[in-house]
């Protein structure tokens, strides 16, 4: 299989010190010290954990990509065993309004989201973005951190009253 250095996987892993995103016009790099100026809450640590990350997100989906590309049929194939299907253009419009209309709900919790994240010790959105941002257990978070499993998980309770509290504010 011929290495594709043109994905974003590969971007950020030959450029270490920068998380690199790929749009349709043009390539976007945040360094750390655009991320520490923009973020002056956040450590080196907190940046390359959003690194490691998004380099663990970019390479599953370029791996899902060459799945998806192995798996793939032609279409002339494929029309002649009964398994191409072609969605209407109305099915395709609505699917499309329907994603730009979530696509701009979820930008408008974005600033929410940050108001409850502020709102948290920071301890609290420490252990919170531990646990629903990397997906680590409550266990594997007070073994990291050397303390009692209850402590994390009263800790993550505090924290999501405090943003639930917030949410309802809206």
């Amino acid at each position: 299989m011929k290495f594709n250095n043109k994905t974003e996987w590969a971007y950020n892993k030959f450029h270490p010190d920068k998380i690199v995103y790929i749009f349709a016009d043009g390539i976007v790099e945040v360094t750390l010290e655009q991320f520490l100026k923009e973020s002056p809450d956040r450590t080196k640590e907190d940046f390359y954990r959003l690194k490691a990350a998004s380099d663990d997100a970019f390479h599953e989906w370029d791996k899902l990509d060459v799945t998806e590309a192995r798996h793939s049929e032609p279409l002339d194939e494929a029309d002649g065993q009964g398994k191409c299907s072609v969605k209407s253009p109305e099915d395709l419009i609505v699917e499309r309004i329907d994603r730009l209309q979530h696509e701009a709900y979820l930008e408008t919790l974005k600033p929410l989201a940050w108001k409850a994240l502020d709102k948290l010790t920071a301890v609290q959105r420490r252990r919170y973005l531990l646990h629903f941002g990397e997906g680590l257990t409550t266990r594997r978070i007070a073994e990291i951190e050397g303390v009692r499993h209850q402590s994390v998980v009263e800790s993550l309770q505090a924290a999501d009253k405090k943003i639930k509290k917030i949410v309802g504010q809206g």
